[in-house]
């Protein structure tokens, strides 16, 4: 009956999304579970309808509110709620009489005295559409503001006004908890375990090494960094094996042993939900316990797969946002269901210890499949690392929960149980470091990736279902290699403007070797995009070169060495140490058939004049990079340097100064003669970039140009013989509709 409750609304749910593919399929599933003889049938035909209709109707809402998002009503307004959170340059507020939270852009020192969540406050401000994603990478805004409820954005904020009021006293009380087991954590353990106590069971990574992060995530044990339902897990099933062994020694009757121990679990279960803050995974894991409990107790079979359709349809019919817009909800719903449907294929007879050996590599095979596709679409990348390194991790971190949770809650004689931790954590940290080193491939979010990923679960359905032969088996291994091989080759130069506002980052790709940054944008905000867009890619290093002193090329560059390992670095003007000086004649190469050339400045300087000019020379292909030279530097160079691109298939060029009119001069483009223009500006800017002079030139040399002006990054893909340029809109790359 569950199942069919939950398929019914839950196709209702996606076709008023506009998911109708997935819908489709739904309704297909929907028909042959409905098959005579099935639960269906005991089902009023009426009922049926009714659930359809009523998930069609909640994706509906769910639609209409996203779209409400990206346009909201104009004008100004004045909102009156109470401080939900307090964040770098924004605060969120729930507005009076309602549950929707409005999202409030503004900078610190506005609002009189310091803000703190559960303040009271009236804001006159203008309402603003939230910007979708711009940048591969990038967490995108309407997700994320549905995902927290968060139903409007506002800026241009003219006033705030505090009302007076103090912190609620759960949030309080909250926060006092989390204080106070972090403190008792610093007592009993060294200060190099308490930032992993404090990722591992309250889910804050703040205090991580950003090393130790980059190598859980490129080894695929990031999941061990978040609180989930394996973290709920173990610390229930410690706190549980306490409870008992000390009840056991209570003289009450069993019924009433049980019935005490159920209540001191939801007891438990209750206080660690609400120290947490009650997130997605947390609500799903201990709502599975729940009713797992009750099954187990009534002596129903089956908790497992019940716990979770259960927690699933509430899920939908309670915080339906969470579920679509929240990825770590839809990884925990998508793992668990992968736990779910190969439990029922492990051997029954088998021992004790090859049962344990084969269920520990099938769940993590299962997880690794359910939750791959949700990794590549939204992260870019899925480590292959991450089922062999799970065999060893998962158990670590168990060991690391179950021996830090005991050695906080012993009243005397910890320290030896807090020496087993540090153990435990030095180990798993270690595994990490080893697992995810650049060894191990990745599965990237490409034709590659996602054919090697189909072909990986194609092979799994042939080993595990009945069916198949024996011989057809064996030839599953060497389909995935020959696969692997055969996608795995030409692999394409990628050359991507990311969009960050009224400056330029970009990235050069190759197949092989550290890719090359090109300039970071002009803050810390551009400098985040870039280490986004790289972790998207999946790399660790890179290599980097600071076109000249202008903040919009370089005022991502201190967040950006926070992000990532910077292999070289190089500039044409001298202000940091680890700084390569880089000047007329210098070239190097990341890739056996890549070289970067640099063209201009011959003498050090930190001005436009002094901008560093780089040809890229590729087979077939020309980039000329211009920084932000004037046009007679742009002479200097078409003429001195036009044996370089001559009889090339190819030739790309970025237009100096974001296509300012003191830039891009015809002998240029004559003598360059570029196939396509590119440039880096930001929408609406106040310079006006790019001018219309400009482009009246490279329209009437027919060259195609394209600019990133708010609509999203630009990547430019060669393989030796075609060019595809690709546009980042809705969440994926797009051709765009007219190319060189």
């Amino acid at each position: 009956m569950l199942p069919i409750v939950l398929i019914c609304y839950g196709t209702g749910f996606l076709l008023g999304l506009g998911e109708a593919v997935w819908a489709g399929g739904g309704g297909l599933f929907l028909v042959w579970a409905a098959r005579p003889g099935r639960a269906a049938q005991r089902l009023v035909t009426g009922g049926v309808v009714l659930l359809f209709m009523a998930g069609w109707l909640s994706g509906f809402v769910e639609q209409r509110i996203s779209a409400s998002l990206s346009d909201p009503p104009p004008g100004w307004v004045l909102v009156s709620g109470t401080v939900v959170s307090v964040d770098t340059g924004s605060l969120r507020l729930r507005t009076e009489g309602r549950h929707e939270r409005i999202a409030l852009l503004t900078e610190y020192g506005w609002a009189p005295g310091v803000l703190r969540p559960g303040d009271r406050l009236h804001v006159l401000a203008s309402w603003s559409a939230l910007v979708p994603s711009l940048n591969p990478g990038a967490l995108d805004p309407l997700a994320w503001a549905r995902s927290r409820g968060v139903v409007a954005q506002t800026g241009a904020v003219r006033r705030i006004l505090r009302d007076g009021g103090q912190t609620p006293w759960m949030d309080a009380l909250r926060e006092k908890g989390r204080a106070r087991l972090l403190r008792r954590a610093d007592r009993r353990f060294a200060r190099v375990v308490t930032p992993w106590i404090a990722a591992m069971m309250l889910g804050d990574r703040s205090a991580l090494d950003p090393a130790h992060h980059r190598a859980f995530q490129r080894s695929g044990l990031a999941h061990l960094l978040a609180v989930s339902g394996l973290h709920v897990g173990i610390l229930l099933g410690a706190a549980y094996g306490l409870m008992a062994s000390l009840l056991a020694r209570v003289p009450l009757p069993t019924r009433a042993r049980r019935a005490l121990l159920a209540v001191l679990m939801l007891s438990v279960g209750a206080t660690y939900g609400t120290l947490l803050g009650w997130p997605a995974s947390v609500s799903r894991a201990l709502g599975m316990v729940f009713v797992g409990g009750v099954c187990r107790w009534t002596g129903r079979t089956g908790w497992l797969e019940r716990s979770w359709m259960l927690a699933l349809l509430v899920c939908l019919l309670i915080f339906p946002e969470r579920l679509m817009y929240d990825v770590g909800a839809r990884l925990s719903f998508a793992a668990v269901g992968g736990l779910c449907a190969v439990r029922r294929l492990l051997p029954r007879r088998a021992s004790a210890v090859v049962r344990g050996l084969m269920g520990s590599l099938a769940a993590g095979l299962a997880a690794f499949l359910a939750t791959a596709p949700i990794l590549l679409q939204v992260i870019g990348w899925v480590p292959f690392a991450a089922v062999p390194a799970g065999l060893a991790g998962i158990p670590l971190a168990s060991l690391f929960l179950v021996l830090a949770f005991v050695a906080l809650i012993l009243p005397a004689g910890h320290a030896l149980v807090a020496l087993g931790a540090r153990a435990a954590i030095s180990a798993l940290v270690g595994w990490a470091t080893w697992a995810g080193s650049p060894t191990f491939p990745l599965l990237r979010n490409d034709t590659q990736g996602w054919f090697l990923l189909g072909t990986l679960m194609v092979a799994v359905v042939m080993v595990v279902l009945p069916g198949f032969s024996r011989s057809i088996r064996w030839m599953v291994p060497l389909s995935v290699f020959s696969a692997w091989m055969f996608v795995g080759r030409d692999a394409p130069l990628a050359w991507t403007l990311l969009d960050v506002g009224q400056g330029e980052a970009m990235v050069l790709e190759w197949p092989w070797g550290d890719p090359l940054i090109v300039d970071t944008g002009p803050g810390a905000a551009s400098g985040a995009t870039v280490a986004r867009y790289l972790a998207y890619r999946g790399y660790e290093e890179a290599d980097l070169v600071l076109s000249h002193a202008d903040r919009d090329h370089r005022g991502g560059w201190e967040r950006l060495m926070k992000e990532i390992s910077l292999e070289r670095s190089y500039q044409a003007w001298r202000e940091a140490e680890n700084a390569r000086p880089t000047l007329l004649g210098h070239r190097w190469s990341s890739d056996p058939g890549v070289r970067v050339m640099v063209l201009h400045p011959p003498e050090m300087g930190d001005d436009n004049l002094h901008s560093l000019v780089l040809l890229v020379v590729a087979p077939g292909l020309r980039i000329l990079l211009t920084g932000d030279v004037d046009a007679a530097t742009e002479q200097i160079i078409a003429d001195l340097w036009k044996p370089l691109w001559q009889g090339t298939t190819l030739r790309l060029l970025k237009l100096a100064h974001h296509g300012s009119n003191t830039s891009t001069d015809p002998v240029l483009l004559d003598g360059f003669s570029p196939h396509g223009a590119f440039f880096s500006a930001g929408k609406q800017n106040a310079f006006g970039h790019p001018h219309p002079a400009v482009l009246d030139r490279l329209d009437s040399a027919s060259v195609p140009t394209f600019g990133t002006l708010g609509a999203g990054a630009l990547q430019m893909r060669w393989n030796g013989a075609d060019l595809s340029i690709l546009r980042w809109t809705g969440g994926r790359w797009q051709a765009e509709p007219s190319g060189p």
